[in-house]
């Protein structure tokens, strides 16, 4: 597996850590039949900052507890569950990448009793009065344990089990660590394997309590009650990746891993310890969204590749596969790349499972397009029984939550909370329903311009660009460099004949902005005109920094000067955002480049300065070999610097 390939398995969002099918549902929910033509009410809608924590309620339901960022930092927040207003907000760590792709607290709380205990990807686990926020006790994993830090940040929720916290946190000896939840101290720790972004899993074999740790390259069992390691199933070597949770129905064990990886079924044992491969499959691969068992069915988004984004789906296709054997009953969607979601399509999909008014079960899906779905949990065909918009116009990652009849569910920057059923709480939410009885047919997605701009993109994003593709970038960027230069000679000889301006003058005039266009333009023309992604935006950067030198050497005041250089930093923070907008996840690199240019850029400015009237050829054979000597520079340094970090 690839270093960057688990940047997003990095999100783990699980709601009720364990492998029932039933986490994320309340006691006793149901499900309608079918969704009303116009929607689900919308009781309301938040902002709760960055991040990609759940739900998690109360025991009388009334209070959710959520974690958010901002730039000042991150939070615990609690919130009336009928209004979405904010009860209390603590604050608990710094940002987590805030300029990144991902940023925000990965994990959801956990509520007991009069506690709400939370993780960050800082590696601080923390434990609050559920009813004022005030701090309990807290403290850093990394620290305490001595261990390595998960790349990519922190994301297990702690899990309550036998009156213990349950975490697995990675050393030399805190594979897996159980606390106490009143002290937070340690009760024992154990293992030596490096953890991943699952949390514990607690079972029980045969009466004895265990909890397993899906860990960076094993599947490891402890005894619960004194921490011994039972057995170690060893499943990978070097870097590795695991989120989805593992489903267990005793004696068997089911675990997936994302992007091809497939799926596998183990029997427990307990003579000898350890576990039995029944069967392995490619089918099945899960990444951020664990599939689901209901009856002796496995119903889940089988990823291929790619990662979605907020101008198209992800890669793959929603699956029901028998849990005893392997074997495919249905499919729905397709294997292939696509850059608009199919509507009869699934697509990566957190799943609720609970019962219709019939009894029988049903699938509450909400996709990674924002859609919300339900189905019946029929492993003969697939059959829907309602689609809505939820949370359109973005990536939806994390796992909802139903309690007393809503849905409770966000994004990384919203969230909502609409009716599913007329359930026997909808008196005491009667006053939440908006005057204008809003309903998800009415939350219509943000027009999209992404696709537009970026219409073709990498095979799989989260691998660094080839050398191939560098070379071949490099290649068509001084093409349009060169080409831009021919239309700046065409055009200084056709404009500007009757000035004093000398025609290399005229030239420079040009060439700059007509650089910039065809490297701002060339990224977007060349994917609608042929389909392939070619990045043509570093010669545009280069272009940029070239017109702002010329424009400071020609400026007769201070104040153009000024404007010049706070607009060539305005567009580098624009070409920062829209890397980091489009899912561009290394091409920001290239901002590094062009301060390798200067030299070039100093050289032309000299001979700019000290210009005879006459200046002609010469002076644009120079300036051309100086533009494009410094454009190598500026890529070499971009391309450097990749290499450097992702090899």
């Amino acid at each position: 597996m690839t270093p960057c390939l688990p940047l997003a398995a990095a999100l783990l969002f699980a709601l009720n850590p364990g492998a029932e099918p039933g986490a994320g549902t309340g006691p006793d929910e149901t499900l309608p039949d079918a969704f009303p033509a116009n929607g689900l009410p919308v009781l309301w809608e938040a902002d709760f900052g960055q991040g990609y924590s759940g739900f998690a309620a109360s025991a009388d339901g009334e209070t959710l507890f959520t974690q958010g960022q901002t730039l000042l930092g991150q939070s615990v927040i609690a919130l009336d569950a009928a209004t979405g207003e904010t009860r209390w907000e603590r604050r608990t760590a710094n940002a987590w990448n805030p300029a990144g792709l991902y940023p925000g607290p990965r994990s959801t709380p956990l509520v007991h009793g009069e506690r709400v205990y939370y993780t960050e990807p800082h590696g601080t686990i923390g434990c609050l009065n559920a009813a004022t926020g005030a701090v309990v006790w807290r403290f850093s994993l990394y620290e305490r344990f001595a261990a390595e830090e998960v790349e990519f940040g922190y994301s297990c929720p702690p899990v309550l089990a036998d009156g213990r916290l349950f975490l697995p946190v990675g050393g030399d000896d805190a594979a897996m660590v159980a606390l106490d939840p009143r002290t937070g101290q340690t009760i024992w720790h154990a293992g030596a394997d490096q953890a991943s972004h699952c949390p514990a899993i607690p079972i029980e074999l045969d009466g004895r309590p265990l909890v397993l740790g899906y860990l960076r390259n094993a599947l490891v069992a402890f005894d619960r009650q004194t921490g011994e390691q039972l057995w170690r199933e060893r499943l990978s070597d070097g870097y590795d990746e695991h989120a989805a949770l593992p489903i267990y129905r005793e004696p068997h064990l089911w675990i997936s891993g994302p992007f091809r990886a497939g799926s596998e079924l183990f029997e427990v044992t307990n003579d000898p310890p350890g576990v039995r491969q029944i069967w392995v499959s490619d089918l099945l691969s899960n990444d951020v969204c664990s599939s689901v068992l209901v009856g002796d069915s496995l119903y889940g988004f089988d990823i291929q590749d790619v990662q979605a984004k907020p101008h198209r789906p992800s890669r793959g296709a929603f699956r029901c596969v028998d849990f005893l054997t392997g074997e495919e009953r249905w499919t729905v969607g397709t294997m292939k790349a696509r850059r608009e979601a199919e509507p009869e399509a699934i697509g990566q999909s957190t799943i609720l499972v609970a019962a219709g008014a019939n009894g029988e079960p049903r699938l509450l899906m909400l996709n990674d397009s924002g859609q919300l779905i339900l189905a019946a949990a029929n492993p003969e065909r697939y059959e829907e029984l309602g689609r809505t918009p939820l949370l359109p116009g973005a990536v939806v990652w994390t796992k909802p939550l139903l309690n007393r009849s809503v849905l409770f569910a966000r994004h990384q920057d919203r969230a909502v909370a609409v009716r599913v059923t007329d359930g026997p709480e909808r008196d005491n939410r009667e006053s939440a329903t908006p005057a204008d009885s809003r309903t998800t047919g009415d939350l219509t997605p943000p027009r999209q311009w992404t696709a537009t701009v970026l219409p073709a993109e990498p095979e799989y994003m989260m691998d660094a660009p080839t050398r191939t593709m560098l070379r071949d970038w490099f290649v068509l960027c001084v093409g349009l460099l060169w080409a831009s230069a021919a239309l700046a000679l065409g055009f200084a000889g056709t404009f500007g004949r009757a000035s004093a301006r000398p025609f290399a003058s005229r030239f420079r005039l040009w060439w700059p902005p007509l650089a910039f266009l065809l490297g701002a333009a060339g990224t977007t023309a060349i994917g609608h005109a042929f389909g392939s992604f070619q990045f043509t935006w570093p010669l545009a950067l280069h272009a940029a920094l070239w017109a702002t030198a010329l424009i400071a050497t020609r400026a007769k005041a201070r104040r153009t000067d000024d404007v010049a250089v706070v607009a060539l930093a305005a567009l580098f923070g624009l070409y920062y955002w829209l890397c980091k907008r489009l899912g561009l996840a290394f091409e920001w690199s290239f901002l590094a480049g062009p301060p390798a240019a200067a030299p070039f850029v100093l050289l032309v400015r000299r001979w700019s300065k000290n210009e005879r009237p006459g200046a002609g050829w010469n002076v644009i054979a120079i300036e051309i070999i100086c533009g494009t000597l410094g454009f190598a520079a500026s890529y070499g340094v971009g391309c450097g610097l990749l290499w450097w970090r992702y090899g």
